[in-house]
């Protein structure tokens, strides 16, 4: 919605159904898989392995599927950096970065991540977050 008020960080017109597409995924799917994950083994009482290894699952299957995504693109869509790259930055830089392996099982993950890392706006972003 705000970037369509905007008119910022917005694909071409033809590009929208793969964008709305992406910001559902990552913001319904991974992100919740993510938080699970995060509840059931660091604000749990006790770690609950049952369900950190669930979200852990469902995390790998949706990490294996953007990096097989981002195979052949420098961005998620139209070939342009959109409100979805910043969306999914700070998931791959700090939620994929805690797990065991990091980015390293998704390479194309990590590049995009190097990419997207260097624009002047998400260091400042970043910086100023932390």
């Amino acid at each position: 919605y705000s970037a369509e008020v905007s008119g910022r960080l917005l694909p071409p017109a033809d590009a929208r159904p793969a964008f709305h597409e992406w910001v559902g995924i990552i913001m319904t799917d991974l992100v919740p898989a993510f938080a699970g994950q995060f509840y059931f083994g660091t604000l749990a009482p006790e770690p609950f392995q049952w369900g950190i290894d669930h979200y852990k699952e469902i995390i790998q299957r949706f990490l294996a599927g953007i990096d097989r995504h981002l195979a052949d693109k420098e961005y998620f869509v139209a070939g342009s950096f959109t409100l979805i790259d910043v969306l999914m930055y700070p998931t791959a830089v700090s939620s994929v970065a805690r797990m065991t392996d990091g980015l390293n099982p998704y390479p194309n993950l990590a590049r995009w991540a190097d990419t997207v890392g260097s624009r002047d706006g998400v260091r400042r972003g970043m910086e100023a977050s932390s």
